[in-house]
């Protein structure tokens, strides 16, 4: 069993297909980034005053965020 069964050599995609794969790529990249700042910003707002925790920083959100993705995360074979 190999995990790059969908794989295919990008010399070996359509225009398309490289587009959106390229698309697909910054995608990722962005939400990667951007995903923190909307968990630090909300925990910041709720958290504090709701349950007298400390406010976090940009690593501290994204380490949160990681750590949710790991412990909850599902991966189904397709």
């Amino acid at each position: 069993m190999t995990v790059y069964k969908n794989f295919k050599n990008p010399s070996q995609m359509t225009e398309k297909e490289q587009q959106e794969l390229g698309g697909k790529a910054v995608g990722a990249v962005i939400t990667f980034f951007l995903k923190p700042f909307i968990v630090k910003w909300v925990w910041n707002w709720v958290m504090p005053s709701l349950f007298g925790l400390t406010v976090i920083t940009y690593w501290q959100a994204l380490a949160l965020g990681l750590l949710v993705s790991l412990l909850f995360k599902t991966y189904e074979n397709n």
